[in-house]
């Protein structure tokens, strides 16, 4: 039986309350690989391959009401971009480093 760290408890808490659906648990691992670009709803949607463009406008703007991420209006155009709050930050940063065993940490939690 293997122990949890506490930043292993902290992951899973987190993904818990913000990555609730596939579609979210996505969008965190986006941000977690690109934590200083920003994109289109546009642009992120064909990342993930989100074929519903409702889907993903209430998962970024459940986001944006949670400051896990920033909306910018650029041209009348809105941008996300990662939150620049340093603890969510490293919240969402920190699922990078889990990513191989999340499968298992979330078994276990």
């Amino acid at each position: 039986m293997e122990i949890e760290t506490k930043e292993e408890t902290e992951v899973i808490q987190f993904v818990n309350e913000h990555g609730n659906t596939g579609l979210k648990l996505d969008l965190l691992f986006f941000w977690s690989k690109y934590p200083y670009a920003k994109f289109t709803s546009g642009i992120i949607a064909r990342a993930l391959d989100c074929k519903r463009k409702m889907d993903m406008e209430e998962a970024l703007d459940s986001f944006v009401k949670a400051s896990l991420i920033e909306k910018h209006t650029r041209q009348g155009l809105p941008f996300y971009c990662l939150t620049a709050d340093p603890e969510k930050r490293q919240s969402i940063l920190s699922l990078s480093i889990h990513r191989s065993n999340f499968r298992a940490l979330c078994v276990r939690g």
